[in-house]
């Protein structure tokens, strides 16, 4: 089980980087240890701190890799994909399609592109419907602009029902277990039609 983390491809500050290991802590107790995370960065990056809090916890660790000249590839991962620089949607594809829940960090344009690829996904009827939590009070403006899309009746709201703005990474566990039902129940088991 794996769960997929986006950030931005700069620096990390301190607030993040606390997030981010209670997130992956917080992910790991959901799943009781068995699991792993998957990113799409580099090194220096939101990726690569994930990359190594995931090692240190003994996790397994992933990253989909765009081959561009001057970009050093992260050595803290145990399998890796590798594709060509424009390949935009099939690295968002496999990020997608290979993990149960996306999390997402402080991240730009990259970032947002492939939360906003997701939402179109969902709303074409092609998306996976799982969790989409975004961590901390960055979101906060993205989460005031959904409702505003919504209330204008430019969106159906179920596009968005899988979004989950937190506060803190160590409210993971919480937010899967209310998402799935239970730390048993998994992704391929979620249908659109499913009641809560």
């Amino acid at each position: 089980k794996l769960a997929a983390i986006y950030g931005t491809a700069g620096d990390v500050d301190a607030d993040t980087q606390k997030e981010i290991v209670d997130s992956i802590k917080s992910f790991k107790d959901f799943h009781g240890g068995i699991c792993g995370i998957l990113t799409g960065g580099s090194a220096g990056s939101v990726m690569s701190f994930a990359s190594e809090t995931t090692a240190s916890l003994g996790m397994l660790s992933g990253a989909v890799y765009w081959k561009i000249p001057g970009v050093d590839i992260n050595p803290n991962v145990d399998f890796a994909a590798y594709l060509a620089r424009n390949d935009l949607l099939e690295r968002q594809e496999i990020l997608s399609e290979t993990t149960e829940a996306d999390i997402y960090f402080k991240g730009g344009v990259g970032t947002n592109l492939e939360n906003a690829i997701t939402f179109v996904k969902k709303k074409l009827g092609i998306g996976h419907y799982k969790p989409q939590i975004f961590v901390g009070e960055f979101y906060k403006p993205l989460q005031d602009m959904l409702n505003h899309l919504t209330s204008e009746g430019m969106v159906d709201p179920s596009v968005f029902e899988n979004c989950y703005f937190i506060r803190h990474g160590s409210e993971i566990f919480e937010t899967l277990c209310r998402h799935f039902g239970s730390e048993d129940k998994m992704v391929h088991e979620v249908s659109v039609n499913e009641a809560w």
